[in-house]
């Protein structure tokens, strides 16, 4: 027993310990809260999972502000490492799982992967058989032509009126942003 407090005890005060393994733990609850009841693979996913996301933070925040209040810390509270708590936490889900998921569901490379796959039992396949089972495929290029189109509608990035689409105010301040980072990375789109 003495080990294992050993183990999570990093800082000397509790509470910056706290802030620490609640911001992780936090996150593996989260993490298997989405991934028992399949979030993840739900039409509106995304916005989903990012909203339970900020719901499963603010118990982590509620029980920071209790213990400093029940140890009579509250007119010193530790923003420091609350903040540091709190930028563990987000990091894990935007940096890393928040990435995978986008990879696994939208990345056109490893779609190619799976249409190979799923045309030879060899794995390998020439390019006009992969040509053709990609653009025939349910989740063909079309396919995610459109659902790009109805994630950006759906965010707010967009706009559509029968078949004609427009940029938001807020889709411009991404995609100048986005041009800036693929400036800044010297990238070329597709």
């Amino acid at each position: 027993m003495e080990q294992l407090k050993e183990f999570f005890t990093v800082y000397p005060e509790g509470i910056d310990n706290f802030h620490l393994w609640g911001a992780i733990f936090s996150f593996i609850i989260f993490v298997i809260y989405i991934l028992s009841h399949k979030i993840i693979s739900t039409k509106d996913s995304d916005s989903q999972v990012a909203r339970l996301h900020y719901y499963f933070f603010l118990p982590y925040l509620l029980i920071s502000f209790l213990y400093c209040a029940l140890t009579g810390r509250i007119d010193s509270y530790p923003i420091g490492s609350l903040l540091s708590g709190a930028f563990i936490y987000f990091s894990l889900y935007y940096v890393y799982l928040s990435t995978l998921i986008k990879m696994s569901k939208k990345s056109i490379s490893l779609e190619i992967l799976g249409h190979i796959r799923n045309v030879s039992p060899e794995e390998e396949c020439t390019q006009k058989k992969l040509l053709l089972q990609f653009l025939q495929g349910k989740r063909g290029a079309e396919y995610m032509r459109d659902n790009g189109i109805k994630q950006l509608v759906k965010k707010g990035w967009m706009k559509e009126k029968g078949s004609v689409y427009s940029i938001t105010s807020e889709g411009k301040k991404i995609n100048e942003l986005v041009c800036s980072l693929i400036k800044l990375f010297d990238l070329r789109r597709y």
